[in-house]
C-alpha cells in the first residue's frame, strides 16, 4: 500500500484518468490528509506536481492530449484559487461582523 500526505487542493493521479483529491480538512483540523491507495503494481500513481511535470514534458514533445490536460488543470486551479479567495473574504467579513457585535455588547 502506498501512503501519501496531501495538502488541501492537492491530488494524486492513478494512470491518466483517475484522480484522488484532498477536498476538506480532517476531523482534527489539520491541513493535511493521509490517503491509502491499493492498486496493481503496473498502475502509475503520481503526486500532482510530478504528474504536471510529466504532462508538461509530453506536451512539449507534441502530445495534444497532454496539452488539453494541462489546460484543464490550469482552469481548475484558477477556479479553486478564486473560490479560496472568495471564502477567505467571507470569513474576514464574518469575523469583522462578530467583532463589531462584541464591541457593541461591551459598550452597553
Amino acid at each position: 500500500m502506498l501512503l501519501l500526505s496531501l495538502d488541501k487542493g492537492d491530488y494524486a493521479m492513478i494512470g491518466d484518468n483517475i484522480r484522488i483529491k484532498f477536498s476538506h480538512m480532517s476531523e482534527n483540523n489539520t491541513s493535511m490528509a493521509v490517503i491509502g491507495i491499493d492498486a496493481p503494481k503496473d498502475l502509475v500513481v503520481l503526486r500532482s506536481g510530478n504528474y504536471e511535470k510529466m504532462m508538461n514534458q509530453r506536451a512539449e514533445e507534441g502530445d495534444e492530449s497532454a496539452r488539453e490536460t494541462i489546460l484543464k488543470l490550469n482552469e481548475e486551479r484558477e477556479r479553486h484559487d478564486s473560490m479560496r479567495k472568495r471564502n477567505a473574504n467571507r470569513r474576514k467579513e464574518r469575523n469583522e461582523h462578530f467583532r463589531q457585535k462584541q464591541l457593541q455588547t461591551a459598550a452597553h
